[in-house]
């Protein structure tokens, strides 16, 4: 693994070097995040702490180096106390335990006509179930179906695996299809990510057949996909093959020009071989309550079927952004079989970002 990750790092350096591309285009977002959470319930705080670094380095024509790097510093982890949301089936609110900067992707991505292919280290949060609509929840089912997550380590929030993404523009009025195969269990740690070991972690493949319509048209997001493997538990338990389906509804309600919109969230997912088996959730979200494109609100209701216990989530949070900053506020109340509690959530974003673009010698 080592000379699979030496090889990939001087591979990234060679074409950095290079001076054959007609074109150089350099891209660094920074977000910092903070967020506090209150279990009003059971009367605990926390805070977190996450900073997402992203590079994107063009290369060769058509190909781009992609880079993301995540920390998270979490201060009841840190100290060695419990959560503030109870351990386990509560996908309402989450608490990322403490990492210190892994990646979050590394590899190239070639561009060709109308397919791009990545090789490298990748997280499929952003490939799968992050959406423009999604994006404004702060719930933890925002990121993975819990049917998928809990079943297939690799994904689960902040660890990357080695793998093949392909993405496939088939029409030009929206219909696209994407795939992935993975190694079957992830990692936080810059010195496992690179690793491929079918044998012993397994393999997990991801499809997902979509039509996305114009921004601010009436043509909305449409989604299904599955998730098939063979994978290692957390505990290294033996190998078990578990699948995942999922479908997505993103469908705009009323737009006006290219500030104010409304629009229905609809999402469900089935695994009947998995700890859990279903899930679905239904919300709305407006964007411009306060003006065009400067605020979000909305609300989700989210319900999970468990062989041990289900769940029933209810988030409404608001979102208002100004330049650079961004502070949103949520109101978590979930509701399992052997308890009800409410969640507060009030989380800050600082965004930065650094653009060029020269022509470069031939």
């Amino acid at each position: 693994m080592k000379t699979l990750k030496t090889t990939l790092c001087s591979l990234a350096l060679l074409v950095l070097s290079t001076q054959t591309y007609a074109q150089s285009h350099t891209s660094l977002d920074v977000v910092y995040t903070t967020v506090g959470l209150w279990n009003a319930t059971d009367n605990r705080a926390n805070m977190i702490n996450i900073v997402d670094v992203a590079l994107d380095q063009s290369l060769w024509s058509g190909a781009t180096l992609e880079v993301n790097m995540l920390s998270v510093n979490n201060m009841r982890n840190l100290m060695g106390e419990i959560p503030t949301t109870p351990d386990g089936g509560v996908f309402g609110s989450v608490e990322r335990v403490s990492i210190p900067l892994s990646l979050f992707k590394f590899g190239i991505e070639q561009v060709a006509g109308r397919t791009r292919n990545f090789i490298g280290v990748r997280n499929i949060h952003s490939d799968y179930f992050v959406t423009p609509w999604n994006s404004l929840y702060t719930a933890a089912v925002n990121g993975l179906l819990p049917t998928l997550s809990r079943q297939m380590p690799f994904a689960n929030s902040a660890g990357a695996a080695l793998g093949l993404h392909f993405e496939w523009d088939i029409t030009r009025w929206g219909l696209s299809y994407k795939s992935s195969l993975y190694n079957g269990r992830a990692s936080t740690r810059r010195d496992e990510v690179f690793r491929f070991r079918p044998r012993r972690d397994g393999v997990v493949c991801l499809s997902e057949l979509a039509m996305e319509g114009a921004p601010d048209s009436y043509v909305g997001i449409y989604k299904i996909g599955a998730a098939t493997g063979r994978v290692r538990a957390d505990d290294d338990s033996d190998k078990s093959y578990g699948g995942s389906y999922w479908a997505q509804v993103e469908q705009p309600l009323y737009v006006e020009g290219e500030g104010n919109a409304v629009a229905l969230i609809l999402r469900g997912g089935y695994a009947s071989k998995n700890l859990w088996q279903g899930y679905w959730g239904a919300g709305f979200a407006w964007r411009g309550v306060a003006g065009p494109s400067v605020d979000y609100l909305g609300a989700l209701v989210t319900r999970t079927w468990h062989k041990v216990e289900c769940e029933t989530a209810v988030e409404v949070t608001y979102a208002y952004t100004w330049r650079w900053l961004t502070v949103q506020p949520s109101v978590h109340w979930v509701h399992t079989s052997s308890a009800s509690r409410w969640f507060g959530e009030l989380r800050a974003s600082l965004a930065f970002n650094y653009t060029t673009q020269k022509k470069a010698p031939q």
